[in-house]
């Protein structure tokens, strides 16, 4: 292997060895005793180069080729046009500071369509990350981020440092264009690891202007000063040499691809300054480190660094625009001071990267259990996950990582815990703040003045897998509802229909149990119908099932061979098709159905092996404080959902559930009941006429129901929610303070957004409404 080359270097090259000499060669090994054939054997493993380290997937999927979204469209191409619009209207009058955010939740791809800016759309991008240093995200922290200025320096000291950067970056970038280093080329040169001598090199440049003594105001002179333009025409003519060393480097190590053709009439700025995990500069000190870098950057656009009659020295005049990118929204929403509030708005944040599902696979196969299959699973959500997978990484270390990311404590955390598994709106704009900056929540609209941000959390398998894994703890599962119960009656969430909420989340813990029953891991994974039936409902109600189910062949097969998997929900706002529940069961999702749909509230998809459709669970929520369990209630149930499956898929055969979560039992205390088949008769069997004994003929009577000979249903009413109808609602061994029953009964009684707070004055708030 060739050793890395570098300017002033001389190659090393570890595969290249002299012959043995004579002496050495005269001797065979097998003339030699066994022992010292052991240690010639080692000797030679010790002088062999070491193996190079693999390579770092992280890197490998950073570098790799920008997928098309489902638009037909390169991600990147919303940051390219943002970037142009504004820098356009920078230069013909807009008076804004020239720069935008990129603001939005980790692993969406900020940084690589930043990236992209440079290797598709040929634009040189000075790049700067202000990562943590023990952040193992990519691209890393850079040198540069280690000589910022502390923000208790004066504004005056801060702006200088980073004028200092802007100047040195703007040179470069004029000197690689002369040289011959392509967008990409530069770009590389200042993220890549092996270029760390040309990154501390200009670092120090950076260092050395910001302490130069000079007035600070001659920067920017008609005429510098002569001793400050002789020097700095002496490092424009130094870093010419340098940078066309380091372009040879670039062209052995293949990092230099051309710049790509110029696709756009519009002016394009000759450089975009970039600064990612900018949250760094929103310190405890009035933000002056963000603040005097917006003043810079307004300045060095709107001034020149020289003489315009000295062709040596790069002129930078309105050639840049700024990006400045984190995961917070309080980037975007940082007000420009307050003498300047009312005259100098901020351009928009670019939120809107659409790189969802970028790496879901188009295989037409449903999902199986297998390892392929569940690679195929990660691959839903931000391309975080699935460019793991495309880069090779092992499918329980992608699950490793979805987990990592579950990291934190607290209100957001508890909230986000369930939103992977749930979505719902979140009211409160600081809360929405922090679950997109730490926990990982999409933004979907922020509004101009940054008064109102609305925030989503799309369908991520992985998340919901790793969320699930957490809430079979029951400190956590206590926890994360009682959070879901506060923040919905104090208004900082919108948990939308609460009897659908609650539903939900007794059909998840079910799921939950019957598959920890199976692995610990929490990978994706079939359960029968009939498991998890059995943990939904309990032994005693799965048998009862089963003795109904087995009494016809296809509903026998549905039964015992149906399988589900899901480990989030999904809220439709269109009625599903076949092809819907197909991308459902493949992703792991059950489907809330669009709001109003007649009938019936939730649908689980169920895959039956040799059909060709997949079926499924229908359940009806049923809120309502009056329902008991009567013939009149299981009839109007059936028929309702009866109903809803001839607007959905007519024909199919399929199990109903109708969960009435404030209902009471019938007149005989029984909660669960089976609505329908209906039962004909118990046909007795021949062996009695024979004469055999009476118990032998009991055991061969058969019960008989009525079966349709189309659109079969079996249908479960239940009435009520305690661990005697749902015995998963609470973990196994959850303690008296761990039970979550309770909770939920509390939160279905309950109006949302309405409850005051307890340090509030509940008796005035009464007077205010006197006819409660």
């Amino acid at each position: 292997m060739t050793g890395e080359k570098r300017p002033g270097g001389p190659s090393l090259d570890l595969t290249s060895s002299k012959k043995r000499t004579a002496p050495f060669e005269e001797y065979d090994d097998a003339d030699l005793p066994s022992w010292t054939q052991s240690t010639l054997k080692t000797l030679e493993g010790s002088l062999k180069p070491p193996a190079p380290p693999p390579p770092d997937p992280t890197i490998i999927a950073f570098y790799s080729k920008e997928e098309v979204n489902s638009n037909g469209q390169r991600p990147s191409q919303e940051v390219f046009d943002k970037t142009m619009e504004y820098y356009n209207r920078c230069l013909f009058g807009d008076y804004k500071p020239p720069y935008t955010t990129i603001v939005g939740p980790s692993g969406i791809g900020k940084s690589f369509s930043v990236q992209q800016l440079a290797v598709h759309h040929g634009m040189y991008v000075v790049y700067s990350s202000l990562a943590d240093r023990k952040s193992s995200d990519y691209p890393p922290r850079s040198v540069i981020a280690d000589q910022i200025p502390s923000y208790t320096e004066s504004m005056k000291r801060l702006a200088r440092f980073w004028e200092s950067y802007i100047i040195i970056s703007l040179m470069h970038v004029e000197i690689c264009k002369r040289v011959g280093i392509s967008s990409a080329g530069f770009y590389n040169l200042q993220v890549r690891k092996k270029y760390k001598p040309y990154q501390d090199s200009f670092s120090h440049a950076v260092r050395l202007l910001d302490k130069a003594d000079i007035p600070f105001r001659q920067l920017f002179a008609r005429r510098a000063n002569p001793k400050f333009e002789e020097s700095l025409n002496k490092y424009c003519q130094e870093s010419t040499k340098s940078l066309s060393e380091w372009l040879k480097t670039l062209k052995d190590n293949g990092h230099n691809p051309d710049s790509p053709p110029r696709t756009t009439q519009e002016i394009t700025p000759e450089a975009v300054i970039c600064i990612d995990e900018a949250r760094e500069l929103l310190d405890g000190n009035e933000s002056r480190r963000f603040r005097s870098l917006r003043d810079a950057l307004e300045r060095c656009f709107r001034e020149t660094i020289r003489n315009v009659d000295n062709p040596d020295l790069p002129i930078f005049r309105g050639e840049f625009f700024a990006l400045v990118l984190d995961t917070t929204p309080k980037i975007a929403n940082f007000a420009p001071p307050e003498p300047r509030s009312g005259s100098w708005p901020l351009f928009s944040p670019i939120y809107n990267i659409q790189t969802m599902d970028l790496f879901a696979n188009k295989s037409c196969e449903l999902f199986d259990g297998s390892n392929k299959a569940i690679d195929r699973t990660w691959g839903f959500g931000r391309p975080l996950w699935g460019r793991k997978v495309q880069a090779g990484v092992e499918t329980r270390e992608v699950a490793k990582l979805g987990r990592q990311k579950l990291g934190g404590q607290g209100t957001a955390c508890l909230l986000a815990l369930l939103s992977y598994r749930i979505n719902f709106d979140v009211i409160r704009l600081s809360l929405a703040e922090e679950m997109v900056s730490k926990h990982l929540r999409f933004v979907v609209y922020m509004s101009p003045n940054g008064d109102l941000m609305r925030t989503t959390q799309p369908s991520e398998p992985i998340l919901a897998n790793a969320a699930a894994g957490q809430m079979l703890r029951s400190k956590i599962r206590r926890w994360v509802v009682a959070e879901l119960v506060t923040s919905s009656l104090e208004g900082s969430i919108d948990p939308g229909d609460l009897g659908e909420m609650v539903a939900a989340l007794l059909l998840l813990f079910a799921y939950d149990k019957a598959q920890s029953t199976f692995q610990y891991d929490f990978l994706p994974m079939l359960i029968r119908l009939d498991k998890f039936m059995g943990s939904l409902f309990g032994k005693t109600v799965r048998g009862d099932i089963a003795d109904r189910m087995g009494t016809d062949t296809e509903m026998k097969v549905l039964w015992e061979s149906g399988t589900v998997s899901f480990s989030h929900f999904v809220k439709l706002n269109e009625k599903p098709t076949k092809e819907t529940l197909r991308l459902a069961f493949n992703r792991g999702a059950a489907l809330f159905l669009p709001d109003r749909f007649p009938g019936a509230n939730i649908l689980i998809p169920v895959r039956v092996p040799g059909a060709e459709d997949l079926s499924f669970c229908l359940i009806q929520v049923k809120n309502s404080k009056d329902d008991k369990l009567t013939a009149g209630l299981e009839n109007l149930a059936t028929d309702a959902l009866a109903d809803a499956q001839k607007n959905l898929f007519p024909g199919t055969n399929y199990l109903g559930i109708v969960m009435c979560l404030r209902g009471s039992a019938d007149d005989r205390g029984q909660s669960v009941g089976i609505a329908t088949p209906t039962l004909i008769r118990h046909t007795r069997s021949r062996a009695r006429a024979r004469g055999q004994p009476d118990t032998a003929a009991a055991s061969m009577d058969t019960a008989r129901y009525h079966w349709p000979q189309k659109s079969k249903q079996l249908v479960v009413v239940a009435m009520g929610l305690d661990e005697t109808i749902y015995p998963r609602v609470n973990c196994y061994g959850a303690t008296l303070d761990e039970r979550i029953d309770g909770l939920l009964r509390g939160l279905l009684d309950r109006v949302p957004n309405v409850t005051v707070p307890e340090d509030g004055d509940q008796t005035y708030v009464d007077g205010l409404m006197p006819l409660n």
